[in-house]
């Protein structure tokens, strides 16, 4: 099946709809999606561009399909479908957005805040329905979704005094709203800021053939399906409104919705918590401000680098060393926030449960796996999520490897004050790599095992393949 409009791309090659169509199913092209080529299939065959054969071919292997699925069966009915649980869908979003939200800054403790005080919830994220969820998103029932304001108001009750002003939209340059913004930030004992990004697309958009919006002032988006950005700043007036409110050195948490990094170096010293919620779903602002009241102890780890700028780019954590220099003469060379980073409000202390070298024959590794134990504590305040990262640094390879490579995880509850035993494994396929000759082959050697709940902090034992 070709996705949509994709066959009108062979016009360019043939000059002919008929051509095209012809093109498309010898080339083995069943189904088309959302073109006008396959509507000259008749045509075509009138006119001796495709033969009844070619056609018979693929009517063929969609009658296939449709008989194997048993749409052709007597007995064949469309069963009703049951009513949709949205309690337990609501349940699962607001878990998932919990355990997604990722803190990456979080000056003096700032966060947890206490349900106290003024605060002031801002920015072009702070109450839009649709930017919480993701690209080509259907329309929402009134009510099924909590903005971030809705959460803060709601969980922080009566006892904090919750105001609220937009500031600014996503990508516009409209500084109109930077007044009524100051003038709450001016009365709040805090400032919490939802910036980021929009993948929200308004319906009745006009597209192009290709998916992409025919005319960009018709959408705040900077992300999703044809959606390209060349920079990765903040879109739109974000920065500026960052800048006017520090002005007034109230403590400001940064709340990040999106579905892609954006680049913070130029506000990241302003802002004193970072936390990314990326697109958190429709219970997403309940679980935002959970986390930032501390009822939830965040443990999101980034699946990805965060880059300083759109300069830097390719930045990723398990690149080949090609033994040249990771920095610029201008500038960092590593990721801003790294992959597998994450802070949480309490601390983990953690040691190997045996500190020798592994030895492992390879024949084993077929039939068992190598594990590691890891005796993790709860040395904070809080009870929370720890998220032990397994990586592995081939030292003896017969072909350039990565610098380290995520193998394994485990996220293990753990009270405040209490220990576990965390066990990490590395199977066979873990260990093996392609050697000149192609072959997934584990080598004899030395392995460096590196283990811990953050890239920064990462403890290491060796591991000797016999």
């Amino acid at each position: 099946m070709a996705d949509g409009k994709a066959l009108d791309r062979l016009i360019q090659l043939t000059g002919d709809e008929e051509l095209a169509a012809a093109y498309a199913l010898k080339a083995g092209v069943d189904l088309s999606l959302w073109d006008d080529i396959y509507n000259k299939i008749e045509s075509a065959v009138e006119n001796g561009k495709i033969s009844e054969k070619t056609v018979d071919e693929a009517v063929r292997r969609v009658l296939r399909v449709k008989f194997l699925l048993g749409l052709f069966e007597e007995n064949f009915a469309v069963e009703e479908k049951p009513e949709i649980e949205r309690k337990e869908g609501a349940r699962l979003n607001l878990e998932i957005a919990r355990e997604s939200i990722t803190l990456l800054k979080n000056k003096s403790n700032l966060l947890p805040l206490k349900k106290k005080g003024t605060i002031a919830v801002i920015g072009p994220n702070a109450d839009n329905v649709y930017n919480m969820l993701g690209d080509y998103t259907p329309p929402q029932r009134k009510g099924a979704v909590i903005t971030v304001k809705e959460g803060i108001a709601s969980v922080a009750g009566d006892s904090a005094n919750v105001l609220y002003a937009q500031g600014c939209g996503i990508r516009s340059e409209d500084v109109s709203g930077f007044e009524q913004a100051k003038e709450i930030a001016s009365q709040a004992d805090v400032i919490i800021l939802a910036l980021g990004g929009s993948s929200a697309r308004k319906f009745g958009m006009a597209f192009h053939d290709n998916g992409a919006v025919v005319n960009e002032d018709q959408t705040q988006m900077d992300c999703g399906e044809n959606i390209d950005v060349a920079q990765m700043e903040l879109g739109g007036v974000q920065e500026e409104l960052v800048k006017e409110l520090a002005a007034f050195n109230i403590p400001m948490v940064g709340v990040f919705i999106q579905g892609r990094p954006h680049s913070i170096q130029n506000i990241e010293a302003d802002l004193d918590s970072i936390l990314i919620g990326w697109y958190p779903g429709q219970q997403g602002g309940k679980a935002i401000a959970e986390v930032i009241f501390g009822e939830v102890n965040p443990s999101g780890k980034l699946p990805i680098s965060i880059p300083a700028s759109s300069g830097q780019l390719p930045v990723y954590y398990n690149y080949k060393n090609s033994g040249g220099k990771r920095d610029y003469y201008d500038g960092d060379g590593d990721a801003m926030y790294r992959f597998g980073y994450g802070l949480s409000y309490t601390s983990f202390d953690y040691h190997f449960a045996e500190t020798e070298p592994l030895v492992i024959e390879r024949d084993t590794l077929s039939k068992e796996k190598v594990n590691l134990s890891i005796e993790v504590t709860n040395s904070g305040n809080y009870d929370g999520y720890a998220v032990m990262q397994l990586y592995i640094k081939d030292l003896e390879s017969s072909v350039t490897q990565r610098i380290s490579e995520l193998k394994d995880f485990q996220k293990v509850w753990i009270p405040a004050g209490k220990s576990t035993t965390v066990t990490l494994s590395l199977s066979e396929e873990d260990l093996s790599i392609w050697n000149v000759r192609m072959e997934h082959v584990v080598e004899p050697g030395n392995v460096t095992l590196l283990v811990g709940d953050s890239p920064d902090r990462l403890q290491e034992r060796k591991l000797i393949i016999q």
